[in-house]
This record gives C-alpha cells, sequence and structure tokens, in this order.
C-alpha cells in the first residue's frame, strides 16, 4: 500500500542530499542510534543499499548480491570527498531509475507481499534514507524533525512489510496480545495481533490491550529501536503489551 505521502522521489533525493552534506564532517563519528557503526559504516551502508535497489528497480529480478549487505565488488573510496561522490552518485542513480520506472510495473523483492511492484521499492528506499538521514545528524549534528504524514506512511510500512519480513526471514515470534497505535499529529492508527497463528494488521479505529500514542516521528523511531525523549509516548493498559511490540527492532 503506497500513500500519497510516497508518491515521488523528492524526499529521497533531499534526505540523501544531506547525507552527503554530512559526509565531509566527521567519518568516524560514532552514530549512537546503530551501535557499533560510524558515520563511514552508515555511508557505506546505505550506499550499497541503493545501489542494490536500483538493481532490482531497472531489472525487476534478484539482484548479483543476495542481500544488500553483501560486499561490493568495489569497495567504496575512503578519502571523504571521493566517498561523498560515490554516495551521491548512487542516491542520484537509484532516485533516476525510480523515475523512469512505472510504479506499478512488477518487480522482485525480499518482503512477503504479493505481487510487488515498482512502488515497494520507491516506498522502502525513501523511509531507509530518512531513518538513516535521522541517524547521520544524530552522529554530528541535531536530527531534523520527519514530516509527520511521511513518518505516519513509514510507521504503516513498518508494521505492514517489515514486521512480516522480520517473521519470516529471522523466525521472530510475535507477542501475544493486542496493540492499538494511534498518532497524535496525523492521520493515522493500526491495531496488531496474532489471531490463529497469523499476523492482522488492522487500520480501523478500535480498542487493543494496550494503547500506543505519540507523534509519527516518535512511534516510528521506536518501532525501529531507536532512543526517543522519555514521556513523548503514552501508554493506555497493558504496558507489558504494548512494550512487546514496540521492541521488536529492525534490520
Amino acid at each position: 500500500m503506497t500513500t500519497p505521502a510516497v508518491q515521488d522521489t523528492v524526499r529521497l533525493r533531499n534526505d540523501s542530499a544531506r547525507i552527503t552534506e554530512l559526509i565531509v564532517t566527521d567519518l568516524s563519528a560514532p552514530v549512537p542510534s546503530c551501535p557499533g557503526w560510524t558515520l563511514r559504516d552508515l555511508v557505506e551502508h546505505l550506499g550499497g543499499v541503493h545501489r542494490w535497489a536500483r538493481e532490482c528497480v531497472e531489472t525487476g529480478a534478484p539482484p548479483a548480491r543476495a542481500r544488500a549487505t553483501d560486499p561490493l565488488s568495489e569497495p567504496p573510496p575512503e578519502e571523504a570527498d571521493a566517498l561523498a561522490r560515490w554516495f551521491g552518485d548512487g542516491a542520484i542513480g537509484l532516485a533516476n531509475a525510480l523515475d523512469a520506472a512505472p510504479l506499478d510495473a512488477p518487480t522482485w523483492t525480499p518482503f512477503p507481499i504479493p505481487d510487488p511492484t515498482i512502488a515497494v521499492w520507491l516506498r522502502r528506499q525513501t523511509h531507509e534514507t530518512a531513518l538513516h538521514r535521522w541517524d547521520a545528524e544524530a552522529a554530528v549534528a541535531s536530527p531534523r524533525e520527519m514530516d509527520p504524514a511521511l513518518a505516519a506512511d513509514g510507521v504503516d510500512e513498518y508494521l505492514e512489510v517489515i514486521v512480516p519480513r522480520k517473521v519470516e526471514r529471522d523466525g521472530i515470534v510475535l507477542p501475544p496480545g493486542s496493540a492499538h497505535l494511534h498518532c497524535t499529529d496525523t492521520p493515522g492508527e493500526w491495531t496488531v495481533e496474532v489471531v490463529d497463528g497469523e499476523y492482522v494488521l488492522d487500520r480501523s479505529h478500535r480498542k487493543g490491550d494496550a494503547a500506543i500514542r505519540g507523534t509519527a516521528e516518535h512511534l516510528l523511531l521506536r518501532l525501529w529501536g531507536r532512543d526517543i525523549p522519555d514521556g513523548s509516548i503514552e501508554v493506555i493498559g497493558d504496558e507489558a503489551v504494548a512494550s512487546a511490540w514496540t521492541s521488536i527492532g529492525g534490520n
């Protein structure tokens, strides 16, 4: 499900440009939200992901590298200015490929969703880049706020695409109980639960065992395992259920 929040590559381009600017600050700076990573690690990771996704967009088939995290045939350059050009070239190449491809064209993806199209890649790479832009800024600057509509779509994508992927790929066991997530700054609410052994995502207004309320950005960051200010999310009901559903983490 691609919402109006993700219909073009403008956000992908803008967030990539911001990361490119940060590359020449301090590549050795640790990224607090990605333990064990430096800014260089983040840039090399995202640059590899962009190139991997571009191959899927252009060919519609699985890429030569089995996973986006597999080593590149040509390692990223060491020098900061060259690395910035390398990263920028990859981001622009992906954005151009997405602009050239019909959003309804079929393609391969690693996600357990039926009949995937190019729109899946536009949405996934927009959110991947937005989240890592936030990570990069957290390392060397102050993170800018995310657009609420985009962040709400990121919550939707996480619950629709990422959770099932983690079940299928990583074998995680989803928690018992139902959790209702509700954005306080923009439309968006979801209830998640397991019914008869199957994961169920419901976007209608209803009650869950736990209600989790916060801005779209704070909900998104919490779902992806990022630290958020104390008290920025309100939990009503079963706190254990709320904690379990918001602690699945990212990939």
